[in-house]
C-alpha cells in the first residue's frame, strides 16, 4: 500500500506543473510531513484500561485547496506503539477536510477532520495479532509561513478509533487519545 501511495504522489507531482502561490487560494497543493506524540488510555470492551500507551505517529498528509480556504486530501500515517516491553506497528489512511483562515498575514489559523481506516500488527510469542477499525480525529492549530513556500505546523487534536479482531462481539475496542502535533509542509499551485 506504501508503495502505491508513493508513486501516486510522484505521479501528481511530475505531472502537474507546479509553482510557488499564495497559500490557501484555490488550485494550491500542500503537502508534507509530521509528527505527532500521544499519551492514549486504551478502551476494552467499554471499559478504560489502567495502563497507558505511548504513540508515536509519522503522517504525511497532501492537500488540495477546492476554493480558498477549504481543503480536501489524504492522510496516510505509520504509528509506533509502545507498552512496557510490547511494541506494536500500525499503518493509517485518513481522507481529511480542513478550513485555513486567512489572517492577512504568515500565520493561518485552522481546522481539520479526518476519517478513515486504520490497522495494526503485533507479535505476541508464537501469535500474529491484527486488529483493525474506522477513527476519526479532529485538530486544529496554526501554519505559520516560515519562508517562500514553506509551513511550520503546530497543532493539537483528539482522536477515537476502534481496533478489534473479526470475531469481537463486545462493546467499542480502540483507543481514545490527545495528541500534539508539529509538522512541516510545502504549498504549490499550478497554472
Amino acid at each position: 500500500m506504501y508503495k502505491i501511495l508513493s508513486a501516486v504522489y510522484l505521479i501528481i507531482l511530475i505531472t502537474c506543473p507546479l509553482r510557488a502561490q499564495e497559500f490557501g487560494t484555490e488550485g494550491v497543493w500542500e503537502t508534507g510531513g509530521g509528527i505527532s506524540f500521544a499519551s492514549i488510555t486504551a478502551v476494552v470492551d467499554g471499559e478504560s484500561v489502567d495502563n497507558s500507551l505511548n504513540e508515536f505517529k509519522l503522517f504525511i498528509p497532501v492537500f488540495y485547496f477546492v476554493t480558498n480556504g477549504l481543503e480536501i486530501g489524504l492522510v496516510p500515517s505509520f504509528e509506533l506503539y509502545s507498552m512496557g516491553e510490547s511494541s506494536t506497528i500500525g499503518f493509517g489512511f485518513y481522507p481529511a477536510i480542513a478550513y485555513n483562515i486567512n489572517l492577512e498575514s504568515n500565520i493561518y489559523p485552522y481546522i481539520e477532520g479526518r476519517i478513515g481506516y486504520q490497522t495494526i500488527s503485533t507479535s505476541t510469542g508464537s501469535d500474529d495479532v491484527t486488529l483493525d477499525g474506522l477513527g476519526w480525529s479532529i485538530l486544529g492549530g496554526i501554519k505559520t509561513e516560515i519562508g517562500g513556500n514553506i509551513l511550520l505546523n503546530f497543532g493539537l487534536g483528539y482522536a477515537q478509533q476502534t481496533l478489534e479482531n473479526e470475531s469481537w462481539e463486545g462493546e467499542r475496542s480502540g483507543k481514545n487519545l490527545i495528541a500534539f502535533n508539529i509538522g512541516i509542509s510545502m504549498f504549490l499551485g499550478k497554472d
